[in-house]
């Protein structure tokens, strides 16, 4: 009678920690695309993402005519820059363009019949896109979570999601790009970090609408598997990744390889293991489109690791070479031995934190010393490049420590036996508060009129004078975005309109 009073007791707990979770989640996120979605850009081309599933050909069609129309008007590397970055990276987000996409063919047959309707459409399809993509990863990653079989796990999950839900509260300002390098002043490095940290916002919260928010939150289960000794549904689950955020996927994968190379080189000794991550690379690399961003002197870099890696890995194979790399790798044994002596959990995240921090000063002093960037690749790559990985890691290193504070609280008895009714009052007072807001915003419904009004100006301007000009990151390149949308969905070129 006590043992199914116990499982009883615990299955209603696993649904209380799954339900609050979901409905943080999904209150949270609407509020923030209430906050952050609007007509621009980047949600104009998480939409095109969709529309590449079935109308590739077409659309690098128009976008090359674009650049073609645009190099004998322009000359101005950052225009080109952007305009080549957006016809190669439609690739990026395959899972969330194909929701996006199967969310639009719920409306189209209704607007169909009169064409003015277009920007009601595209508003709609954007608007219940990204709110579908953001219930489902929230959906996914509880589920995903739950699979570990560890009441703690999922507790924690839960009190990640609503301490950032509640982050949203903070009078901090937000921050919606990651170009922390691209800050001359360390102090400015810094105080952007801690904005992005601290403070998401709709652009970088896990629970936020964009694709990158979907990968960080999703990242969760990842290290929850990792932590249940289940690295290789990790690295799996990591490939699956790759098609909700393509680029993020690789630096990911470097880290995790890092990090496990470093503390557990023995598990590559696995055949199974080794192939998987194998097969990891080769999915997640040769599908990459941001080796373009890095700049003149990028490739070189890449190519000399590669080059590194390629003589280590063939150096293995011969006796004297891999007991040299032996003798070398087990001078590190007392600190392996130090990091592991905890636990997994904390093992991982010294490792990856300690390793950002020393990637991210050498980078800081190479681009302050030696200047080898331009401009561009700084702002699109280098710059911007361990903010994204702070980003993309912070919601899963903030996930580790509530488990390892859950596992102290726990080590006693007395705690043991009333912790998990801490929790789930903690968890839903907290839902409680965060959860109003959410349900406000989701009642008022702004959101869709305030992106309807935006799209209704772009396809005014359609029907304008040419634009021969087309400034980064202005409202030209909006009606760009959007001319090439309406010509797909509407089977008539409308960038004949523009481009003329």
């Amino acid at each position: 009678m006590e043992l199914s009073n116990r499982r009883t007791r615990r299955r209603f707990l696993f649904g209380l920690a799954m339900a609050i979770t979901i409905l943080a989640g999904i209150f949270s996120g609407r509020l923030l695309i209430d906050r952050g979605v609007g007509g621009s850009e980047d949600n104009i081309l998480f939409y095109m993402m969709g529309l590449n599933l079935v109308a590739a050909e077409k659309l690098e069609t128009m976008a090359s005519g674009a650049i073609d129309y645009y190099t004998i008007r322009i000359d101005d590397p950052h225009v080109f820059t952007r305009l080549n970055l957006r016809k190669t990276y439609l690739n990026e987000f395959v899972l969330p363009g194909a929701i996006y996409m199967a969310v639009s063919r719920t409306f189209k047959g209704m607007f169909d019949i009169n064409r003015s309707y277009y920007p009601l459409f595209l508003s709609q399809a954007v608007v219940f896109g990204l709110t579908a993509a953001m219930v489902l990863s929230v959906i996914c990653v509880t589920f995903l979570v739950r699979t570990t079989k560890r009441p703690l796990h999922l507790w924690a999950l839960a009190l990640t999601v609503l301490l950032f839900s509640l982050s949203e509260y903070l009078p901090i300002k937000g921050n919606a790009f990651a170009t922390i390098l691209a800050n001359d002043k360390f102090g400015d490095v810094l105080a952007h970090l801690g904005h992005l940290l601290v403070r998401p916002g709709p652009q970088f919260s896990p629970i936020g609408f964009t694709p990158r928010a979907h990968f960080s939150l999703l990242m969760i289960a990842i290290f929850a598997l990792r932590w249940s000794n289940r690295h290789d549904m990790g690295y799996l689950l990591l490939i699956g990744l790759s098609f909700v955020h393509l680029s993020t996927s690789a630096l990911i994968l470097f880290a995790l390889l890092a990090v496990d190379i470093f503390l557990r080189p023995s598990m590559f000794k696995k055949p199974q293991t080794a192939a998987l991550i194998l097969l990891a690379a080769i999915l997640i690399l040769s599908r990459q489109t941001m080796w373009k961003l890095m700049g003149e002197n990028g490739p070189v870099i890449l190519a000399g690791a590669g080059v590194f890696a390629l003589l280590i890995g063939v150096g293995l194979f011969l006796p004297v070479i891999r007991r040299s790399i032996t003798m070398v790798y087990s001078k590190f044994t007392p600190v392996r031995n130090w990091l592991m002596g905890s636990n997994k959990i904390a093992a991982d995240l010294r490792v990856l934190i300690i390793g950002w921090i020393i990637t991210f000063l050498a980078l800081f002093a190479i681009i302050t010393v030696f200047e080898p960037f331009d401009p561009l690749s700084r702002f699109y790559f280098w710059g911007r490049l361990h903010g994204r990985v702070a980003t993309i890691l912070w919601p899963s290193v903030v996930f580790g420590l509530f488990v390892q504070c859950g596992l102290r609280l726990m080590r006693q008895e007395n705690r043991r036996r009333k912790s998990p009714n801490k929790m789930a009052i903690a968890g839903i007072l907290l839902l409680l508060i965060s959860a109003y807001p959410g349900a406000k915003s989701m009642m008022d419904g702004q959101v869709l009129k305030r992106v309807a009004i935006d799209f209704s100006k772009l396809d005014q301007r359609l029907y304008g004078n040419p634009m021969t000009t087309l400034p980064p990151m202005g409202f030209e390149e909006k009606v760009l975005y959007y001319g090439m949308s309406k010509s797909v969905d509407l089977n008539e070129d409308y960038l004949q309109l523009i481009l003329r």
